[in-house]
């Protein structure tokens, strides 16, 4: 059976019917971290000062993991160092393509008190050398997603204000052919540690790179319903509960273009972007779900 993808033009929902569903490159639930290390991930810590623990299983974040047992998800924070920490994890060699979807959840213990920071990177190779000094990033030069990029108060959902674990994608770009190359996460924090300013803990959960007509989420018939007015831009959510935060925005060919706010009532702006057809990424916070929709503006 094909995937099922949503067409939305002047308010009118149609179907369209792709031949391949999303093929995974790459998931994972993080059931068991050191066994990650035994099979190809890789850690590396290069903060200013090196702490006493590293990339692990579970810890201290005060939230359950989405699936499996309550710590079955990869955990980091300040332990990791002080001054500057640059704590990376590496994933195992795959095999990448122009337009492949990294999707997967975080939350802050209590990035509202002391912010967190990291971001995905990654090579067009094989290796994991990111060079030695707290700052350096070695042969993984291309980034991809930042997240709280000015260690900003709140800047990622946080157990402490009561968020639930917040989704984030990024669309792999840059690649004109494909590749064996690695993903990385960097916990990326200034002035962090136990005595410092920044840092809290966090966690990360369902992993997930893939590639296909519908790279985030195969939609079917429970996929949210939405208002879409072509002329003006406007998106409306029509199940509230399914506010997601931001939503990714991506070109027809999957090239990303920047994430749009989605506010309490369900609402999105596209009034600044030019006529044409465009994806939405969004997380179905009712069935912790993910969903893409494509729109024509005109």
């Amino acid at each position: 059976m094909g995937t099922i993808h949503h067409l939305l033009l002047f308010g009118t929902c149609l179907s369209l019917y792709g031949t391949s569903r999303a093929q995974d490159v790459l998931l994972e639930n993080f059931d068991d971290v050191e066994l990650l290390f035994q099979n190809g991930w890789v850690r590396k810590n290069r903060s200013s000062t090196i702490g006493p623990l590293t990339w692990r299983q579970g810890g201290p974040l005060g939230a359950a993991a989405l699936t499996g047992d309550s710590l079955s998800f990869l955990g980091n924070g300040y332990l990791a160092g002080s001054g500057t920490i640059s704590d990376w994890v590496f994933t195992p060699p795959l095999l990448l393509m122009d337009g492949d979807v990294i999707t997967f959840y975080a939350l802050s213990q209590a990035c509202v008190f002391y912010p967190d920071r990291f971001e995905v990177r990654m090579n067009e190779d094989e290796d994991t050398y990111v060079a030695y000094s707290a700052t350096s990033v070695g042969d993984y030069a291309h980034l991809l997603l930042t997240v709280n990029e000015d260690l900003s108060f709140g800047g990622m959902p946080s157990v402490v204000a009561g968020d639930d674990w917040g989704w984030y994608s990024a669309v792999v770009t840059g690649l004109t052919a494909p590749v064996v190359a690695r993903v990385a996460i960097r916990y990326f924090v200034e002035y962090g540690g136990a005595d410092g300013t920044n840092s809290s803990y966090v966690g990360f959960d369902a992993l997930r790179i893939s590639r296909g007509t519908t790279p985030v989420g195969e939609l079917q018939g429970n996929a949210p319903r939405i208002r879409f007015d072509p002329i003006t831009g406007a998106v409306q959510l029509m199940d509230t509960c399914r506010v997601a935060g931001t939503a990714l925005v991506t070109d027809a060919l999957g090239r990303q273009l920047g994430w749009i706010p989605v506010d309490r009532e369900g609402t999105m702006d596209l009034s600044a972007y030019p006529g044409g057809i465009y994806r939405l990424f969004l997380f179905d916070r009712c069935e912790r779900a993910n969903h893409s929709v494509q729109i024509m503006k005109l």
